[in-house]
């Protein structure tokens, strides 16, 4: 697929300055080995989560028994190695393939979603409960169908504990051989009661998104965000913001339609928001256009939109080059410096992917480091994204590694 440049498009491109040198004085830690057998997951996907213990958790897309994923705990030994429990091992039928990251509660309580199983085979939202014996209590809280969203990717638990998410397909509006997918909440109406309302149905008009592909991001004022992989001006993506009204309806505003050249093009992964409100995220491909194995392709961009009196400013703050990161993916975080984390699928010293750090200048520009290279054995393809905990930067791989269906990774300093 070849890109070109509209005429009509401006975008501010800030000079960025990138280390291409490892994280000063940094240690890359392989946690764990995902075996491709029947007994183990592999290819892990999404950010992992911690509890208040220092275990980590997170999901795989196959593995196990039924070949269905899993949900894995890794718990730390006082040696330093890490021990693998299997939390769930999905089957098929009530929910399997799970998607998107997890979300924990503050009485210990795993949420996700899983993109096929459930009563319609569409999908569900699950609930796992730790028991007093060391065991998991696993609920369906909710069961796709095709009106109501199909392919659910990640939710967002707000304070007063409904969840927020998006369905890649489904809903009432048609885009080519499927539907344009949803945005949608539950909440609980009693006790293991919960309801879904469809906030939004993509596809609505022609210059809409269509098929979005990461879970929303909430702000202050109780408004979504997210990006669509497809839809908008260009049918390139978009990034878009859900605003509740009295009446109980939300309205859409297109905030940007990428267009396939400088700005980017296919935006990946959940939109990260700073404590000014300015929304971050990552598109696939694009940017600088001489990059990728596909003339006029590009590596991608890393993007930010500032909200400037009701009107949102596209900036481009980070264009790869194949060596410093390609095709970026996963959600990005902050650190409390205001330094932005993130990976790439491809690129980097050895082509495998990286994680890199993006620090920002007093002149408005950011200056990239790469904080590891992976090499295919100690992990290939990092598309989850990062989580920062206890100083140090957490993720996973989707394969690569010494049992080749991916990695559980730290890297500290």
């Amino acid at each position: 697929m070849i890109f070109t440049r509209p005429s009509r498009f401006v975008v501010l491109f800030l000079n960025v300055g990138y280390a291409l040198t490892s994280w000063a004085a940094n240690q890359y830690t392989v946690l764990h080995n995902f075996v491709v057998s029947s007994a183990d997951g592999n290819d892990p996907v999404g950010a992992v989560v911690f509890d208040n213990a220092g275990n980590l958790y997170g999901v795989t897309l196959s593995g196990a028994a039924r070949d269905e994923g899993i949900v894995f705990q890794l718990v730390p030994n006082a040696d330093g190695t890490w021990t693998e429990n299997v939390v769930k091992a999905f089957n098929g039928q009530e929910g399997g393939i799970p998607t998107g990251s997890l979300v924990r509660d503050a009485a210990g309580n795993l949420y996700g979603t899983t993109s096929s199983g459930g009563s319609a085979g569409k999908g569900v939202v699950f609930e796992l409960s730790p028991q007093s014996d060391g065991s998991w209590h696993y609920t369906i809280l909710f069961s796709f169908s095709d009106r109501s969203g199909e392919v659910p990717d990640g939710i967002t638990l707000d304070k007063a504990g409904n969840f927020y998410g998006t369905t890649t397909s489904g809903g009432l509006n048609k885009c080519g051989i499927t539907n344009c997918g949803t945005v949608f909440q539950l909440t609980q109406t009693s006790p293991g009661v919960w309801a879904e309302t469809v906030l939004y149905n993509f596809g609505a008009s022609s210059t809409d998104g269509n098929f979005p592909n990461s879970t929303v991001a909430l702000d202050r004022a109780g408004n979504l965000y997210g990006v669509t992989r497809f839809g908008g001006t260009s049918n390139q993506g978009t990034v878009y913001q859900l605003t509740p009204g009295a009446n109980g309806q939300w309205t859409e505003t297109v905030l940007h339609s990428f267009s396939g050249g400088a700005d980017g093009a296919l935006p990946e992964g959940d939109l990260a928001i700073d404590s000014a409100g300015n929304l971050y995220g990552t598109a696939l491909i694009g940017g600088t256009l001489t990059c990728g194995r596909i003339t006029g392709e590009g590596c991608g961009t890393v993007f930010k939109l500032s909200n400037s009196g009701g009107a949102w400013d596209y900036t481009v703050i980070k264009s790869f080059t194949a060596h410093d990161g390609n095709e970026p993916a996963g959600r990005l975080v902050f650190d409390p410096n205001g330094n932005l984390y993130g990976t790439t699928q491809e690129g980097g010293a050895f082509g495998y992917g990286l994680v890199f750090k993006l620090t920002p200048n007093p002149d408005g520009s950011w200056r990239e480091t790469t904080l590891h290279s992976f090499n295919k054995n100690d992990g290939d393809l990092p598309r989850g994204g990062v989580t920062l905990h206890a100083g140090s930067v957490w993720g996973t791989t989707s394969s690569g590694g010494s049992g080749r269906g991916g990695v559980a990774f730290q890297i500290s300093h």
